[in-house]
């Protein structure tokens, strides 16, 4: 599940906005969802999900995410797109 141009561009330019607020966006890849269990029951292979981290996300990973961009810690960042993907845009 890799994010389009379009979609980067288009959460690019809301970190944009943003970043006069604090936190940048972030893009997410496959979380466990409902939505997500009902599409990997059709066509499960048992197979582990194909990203670097081998497993699907939580949404505490994407919790996390957001909690760092809103604390302190983050202050020096802006204007990025920030990805929760386990490695599949590096993969």
């Amino acid at each position: 599940m890799r994010a389009g141009a379009g979609l980067v561009t288009a959460l690019a330019a809301g970190a944009l906005l943003l970043s006069a607020c604090g936190p940048a966006v972030g893009g997410a890849g496959a979380i466990d969802t409902p939505m997500l269990q009902r599409a990997m029951a059709k066509r499960s292979n048992g197979e582990p999900p194909n990203n670097h981290a081998r497993r699907i996300g939580i949404p505490y990973d994407v919790g996390y995410l957001a909690a760092f961009l809103c604390s302190e810690e983050s202050g020096f960042i802006t204007a990025t797109v920030q990805t929760v993907d386990g490695g599949v845009a590096q993969h």
